[in-house]
């Protein structure tokens, strides 16, 4: 059973991994493709928009399809994907590729968690969708300082390349591990219709997920361009993404752990510590003062979808690849829209404004968590 989860959790890493590539890859990709530091922040809000926009479609689109080689069949497109941008040459080409990649995203965020909690059954299924969770909470913290220490040590065209390479070796290790798992039916009224009780929920955690989303990644997008700014440059700032990765990753288990016990008062923690964190950067005037704002930060973000999607799927039973698919929808807009605004502010106000514009938009993501006692438990 641990394996099959953990090559599930290999898949979710991999896909975020690659999705936030751009941002630990930001000065080579720039360099490498003569355009400024906001256009390479366009290729995560190009990725996010297409994965926004598809899921939902592409989840209704496949819900009749076995569930395994949907799975496989997202890592082989993603594969395409980054290995095609590493032989294609100009930043339009780079830009199709990422959508490429992003049209199996909705996929996997959706049917990932939920074959997880159909394999371990009803008493164990928040702990196996948690492993499914980890997986991608590890790309979200993991992903940028791998992308940014291969694109130091071998440019970011290798560095594509080898996650093109870990996507193929992770929808294998889900093929080998996995069993033959056809669609399951979607529990129904009886006049054949879907509950719609749910949906209220599904759109207020949505809506909670947008916001914080998008405020988070107005700042995280640049994060290359703040650290910057404090000294934190080359092999500095890669070792500052590891310590924020790191953060990161402790954060999740115990937060997961307050999830079950109480998700709302969870989640109100998280936003209040985000803000803190990232306020605290943005005083920061040095690299090192900046540390412990980055690491708040780091292990605030990280574990907020843990909390959110298994939310989602706690309002959601009989719904559950759908309502899934909703939340990664607004997780998408939430990059795209934080990328694009992070692009617009850096380029009309300057990066100083960056981290207080992402805690004026959370702010009221606390709102939302305390006043929604459906949604959060």
């Amino acid at each position: 059973m641990t394996w099959r989860l953990y090559s599930l959790a290999a898949v979710t890493f991999v896909f975020v991994t690659a999705e936030m590539f751009p941002i630990g890859a930001l000065p080579q990709m720039a360099s490498g493709l003569k355009v400024s530091d906001g256009q390479v922040g366009f290729l995560l809000t190009g990725y996010a928009v297409v994965a926004g926009l598809s899921a939902v479609p592409v989840v209704a689109a496949t819900r009749a399809r076995e569930r395994r080689s949907l799975i496989v069949g997202a890592a082989v497109l993603l594969a395409v994907s980054q290995l095609g941008m590493a032989l294609v040459p100009g930043f339009w080409a780079v830009f199709c590729l990422r959508v490429v990649g992003a049209l199996s995203h909705g996929v996997v965020w959706s049917a990932g968690p939920v074959i997880a909690a159909r394999l371990a059954g009803p008493e164990r299924a928040g702990r196996a969708s948690s492993v499914v969770f980890f997986g991608g909470s590890a790309g979200l913290v993991l992903g940028s300082p791998m992308a940014a220490a291969l694109s130091q040590a071998f440019g970011w065209r290798p560095a594509a390349a080898l996650i093109g390479i870990l996507a193929l070796l992770a929808g294998a290790a889900v093929r080998l591990a996995l069993p033959a798992l056809p669609a399951e039916p979607v529990h129904a009224r009886s006049d054949g219709s879907v509950t719609p009780s749910v949906w209220g929920p599904v759109a207020v955690i949505s809506g909670a997920t947008i916001v914080v989303v998008t405020a988070h990644y107005i700042s995280y997008t640049y994060l290359a361009v703040l650290m910057g700014d404090r000294g934190v440059h080359g092999a500095q700032y890669a070792l500052a993404l590891v310590a924020y990765g790191a953060a990161g990753l402790l954060a999740v288990r115990p937060v997961g752990a307050g999830t079950d016990r109480s998700p709302r008062r969870t989640a109100a923690v998280l936003v209040v510590v985000l803000v803190l964190g990232v306020a605290a950067l943005g005083v920061a005037r040095s690299g090192w003062w900046a540390v412990p704002g980055l690491l708040a930060w780091a292990g605030a973000f990280a574990a907020a979808p843990v909390v959110l999607q298994a939310r989602v799927l706690a309002v959601a039973p009989g719904d559950p690849d759908r309502a899934s698919a909703a939340y990664v929808t607004a997780f998408q807009v939430g990059i795209g829209g934080g990328a694009a605004l992070g692009a617009v502010a850096l380029g009309a106000l300057g990066s100083g404004s960056l981290p207080w514009i992402t805690v004026v938009v959370a702010l009221p993501t606390l709102a939302i968590v305390l006043l929604a006692r459906r949604s959060f438990g």
